[in-house]
């Protein structure tokens, strides 16, 4: 989440508001020239209260999803939500602060910093929680880049990476994927076997655990797997082709 785009949010919505209850509470004759009207100032604070509750989860992950139903209270419908956006308001004023105090540090990886077959796959069931289903998009996505790049749709999962990896020689019909290391050096040999071994857990470990598992893991734990997959996902779009023509 960006804090500045964040607060920005948050305070567009206190300030509709108020400029609302200034509109309806003060007659008609402040509504006449003013930049809003009460209808359009009503439709423009309900249409950020999906974005509003989205922040709040994210400034308050512990606690329930947020919603923000209209109040009841004619006189101040939506008295509820101008006073959570004040308090959401200053946690992110103070997000710097905050992060000074009770963050130990270290280095941080953003989800949009992975491979873009990783994350254009991830995206969408990411930003609503969907850690699971996003995982699952994310390996079968990877899967089928190594499939189209090799031309391998008989292969599948793990046997499919540890084919594309392998050390031996390509075959007509069975091509290899080759990383860039001097060809037959002890490094060439522990890339290919690392890449076969890592991409067969990867297929394995997460792809099909997340496809036979209906368990969702939590946020830190699928950061953790979708950094894997999206490491994979840039050896394999580094990788040369090597085939062998058929005879």
């Amino acid at each position: 989440m960006n804090p500045g785009k964040a607060y920005q949010a948050v305070d567009d919505v206190i300030r509709w508001i108020d400029e609302w209850n200034r509109l309806t509470k003060g007659g008609p004759l402040l509504q006449v020239g003013a930049r809003h009207q009460p209808q359009e100032l009503w439709d423009m604070i309900r249409g950020r209260l999906p974005l509003i509750a989205r922040i709040a989860d994210a400034l308050e992950p512990k606690h329930a999803p947020h919603a923000f139903p209209e109040a009841t209270d004619k006189e101040n419908p939506w008295w509820f939500v101008r006073q959570r956006a004040v308090s959401f308001r200053g946690m992110l004023a103070d997000a710097e602060l905050t992060e000074a105090i009770f963050d130990p540090g270290g280095p941080q990886l953003a989800a949009k910093q992975m491979h873009q077959w990783v994350w254009s796959a991830a995206e969408r069931r990411w930003a609503t929680g969907h850690y699971r289903e996003a995982l699952q998009a994310a390996a079968t996505a990877v899967e089928a880049q190594v499939q189209a790049k090799t031309v391998r749709y008989d292969l599948s999962g793990a046997d499919l990476l540890r084919k594309v990896f392998s050390l031996e020689d390509p075959h007509p019909d069975d091509p290899r994927l080759r990383l860039e290391y001097p060809s037959g050096g002890l490094s060439w040999k522990s890339a290919h076997e690392g890449a076969a071994n890592f991409g067969s857990g990867c297929m394995m470990a997460i792809r099909n655990i997340v496809s036979h598992n209906l368990a969702t893991p939590d946020e830190a734990q699928a950061l953790q797997q979708l950094a894997s997959l999206s490491v994979l996902a840039a050896w394999v779009d580094q990788s040369r082709l090597v085939e062998v023509a058929a005879a």
